[in-house]
């Protein structure tokens, strides 16, 4: 039994699975509080359409990475509960153990105000917050506005994120996972989520550089639908198809019954990776198939997840040209304006030297007139 003058770390979380950025966070945190509850929800409330391990798995995932890491205790409570787990039912839970500091990464911040229970909560918790890359420490005064006690952590967290991990399983890289992990994950057949897709790039004569740019974009949607809100999952799966009809030639295309009017390159092969989505690889949902569709230039008719593989594709990783750097800063703060960015400097690019689509066009000033009804 921990003394009622404990200070006591709770880390919720799903852990689908827990990586090595886990493991880390758990340790310093260790080193910090006399002891530290591990707490993997059944279903989060901000996962829930999430494709998830089975509880079983993912309890025994964190017995075999920190089963051993002295004061680290992992609490099957929410586990148990079943349903939507809600931070305030577990701070009940623990409450009269000893002091307790709920674990929250900066990402999370912006909403934290909207907590379910919130006002209870906060009576019963104080946030102990983790800065994550990528996401500044800010909405402090929301927090003192609303009384909301919080202290800052003297460590950084590292950046990962089970997203990643499960991307990664499909292009067998697993770097971010312990040696036992990976082998119940092996052994167990668990995340091959996106295998599917990646199994298959050879048919579709992916270039080793085409599909080096498509993980790339899927690891840039991943920040990018965590930072808007949008389906994760939804996110990877479109990324993932974008370029699919890259590279395949015009013999190709007729033998496998696709086809395109487009005259355009960029928008030729994002018609053509639609139809293969939907012909090959059984994707049904409009969203994906729409954010495939105009991932090149752009549609006024884009919702967040188009926009978000709109943005992947032209800010990932291995892009480098100038002005690129603000671009991205921008498009973790503000996902119209970034867009609106984007166009303009391909607008002003091809000016001269290409057609320059309709689509572009009409989105870039669509945007620029829903900015100024906005003001």
């Amino acid at each position: 039994m921990t003394d009622i003058n404990s200070k006591i770390a709770i880390f919720g979380g799903s852990f689908d699975p827990i990586h090595k950025a886990h493991i880390e966070l758990i340790k310093n945190l260790c080193n910090r509080f006399d002891k530290v509850i591990i707490v993997p929800g059944y279903k989060t409330p901000f996962k829930v359409d999430t494709k998830t391990a089975s509880p079983i798995d993912r309890i025994e995932m964190l017995k075999l990475a920190v089963g051993n890491i002295e004061k680290a205790e992992i609490s099957e409570f929410e586990i148990d509960m079943k349903g939507v787990s809600y931070s305030i039912d577990t701070a009940l839970h623990f409450s009269g153990r000893g002091e307790l500091y709920w674990v929250i990464g900066s990402e999370m911040l912006y909403k934290l105000c909207g907590w379910h229970r919130i006002d209870e909560l906060k009576k019963l918790v104080t946030f102990y917050i983790v800065k994550r890359p990528g996401f500044d420490i800010n909405n402090l005064a929301d927090l003192k506005k609303a009384d909301i006690a919080y202290q800052i952590s003297d460590f950084e967290g590292t950046e990962a994120s089970s997203s990643k991990v499960k991307l990664d399983i499909a292009f067998n890289v697993h770097s971010e996972l312990s040696k036992g992990v990976y082998k119940y994950i092996k052994s167990h057949g668990l995340y091959c989520d996106y295998k599917y897709i990646v199994d298959r790039y050879n048919e579709f004569n992916m270039y080793p550089s085409r599909i080096r740019h498509s993980y790339n974009v899927a690891l840039t949607a991943i920040a990018l639908a965590k930072r808007y809100g949008v389906n994760v999952e939804k996110a990877i799966t479109a990324a993932l198809l974008h370029d699919i009809g890259k590279c395949l030639n015009e013999t190709d295309l007729k033998n496998r019954g696709l086809y395109t009017d487009e005259p355009i390159e960029p928008c030729r092969h994002a018609q053509i990776g639609e139809q293969i989505a939907y012909k090959y690889f059984s994707v049904k949902d409009r969203e994906i198939l729409n954010a495939i569709k105009f991932h090149t230039v752009g549609n006024k008719s884009m919702d967040n997840l188009a926009k978000i593989i709109f943005l992947a594709d032209y800010i990932e990783p291995s892009r480098k040209f100038n002005g690129l750097d603000e671009i991205r800063k921008m498009s973790m703060i503000d996902l119209d304006e970034t867009v609106i960015m984007v166009l303009q400097n391909t607008v002003k690019y091809l000016q001269g030297k290409s057609v320059i689509h309709k689509d572009s066009i009409e989105t870039l000033n669509f945007l620029i007139e829903q900015r100024s009804n906005k003001k």
